[in-house]
């Protein structure tokens, strides 16, 4: 049987010397890696396997993102090995709940900026190795957001998204 997978993190940085990793959440996903979940790392390491389990996870807002510890990444090393790789995990691992924030569910929502105001709509979502960028038209033409913790301040199931832009991505 063919199983289908979701990627739902990017590895971002390597974390204390003991292989621990800086996860961010990928696709529109919110962060949901948990221990004992079954894992892809994808491109595979040549020196060890691609599939792993979650050996802990938990939210970092110190490193801006979920610190994790993976089955067989015991070293600095193999974690260093592994930035930028993404994280899949099987369709029908995925919440049900978070599975409504992939990229279709961010298609067509309003965005509005705290200090702007009225961004315009999600256009298209541009997939990256750390973190996703969502193309926004409206009145000020095209925008691109990261969609990054500290950018993105409320993601409701519905109706429109609140960002705060740094400095310097809109000249106004």
């Amino acid at each position: 049987m063919h199983r289908r997978w979701c990627r739902i993190a990017v590895i971002a940085k390597a974390h204390g010397r003991r292989g621990q990793l800086v996860a961010e959440a990928a696709e529109g996903f919110p962060p949901m890696l948990a221990a004992g979940m079954a894992v892809a790392v994808l491109p595979p390491s040549l020196q060890a396997s691609r599939y792993h389990t979650v050996e802990y996870a938990s939210i970092a807002r110190e490193t801006q993102g979920q610190l994790i510890v993976l089955s067989g990444v015991h070293d600095l090393e193999h974690a260093c090995s592994l930035v930028g790789h993404s994280v899949l995990v099987a369709s029908d691992d995925v919440p049900s709940k978070a599975k409504r924030k992939g990229i279709s569910f961010l298609a067509g929502r309003t965005v509005r900026d705290r200090r702007i105001g009225l961004l315009g709509e999600i256009k298209e979502v541009m997939v990256g190795a750390a973190q996703d960028i969502w193309v926004v038209r409206g009145p000020l033409g095209e925008v691109y957001v990261p969609a990054a913790q500290g950018v993105v301040v409320e993601l409701p199931e519905e109706g429109e998204i609140l960002i705060d832009l740094p400095d310097g991505i809109v000249g106004l």
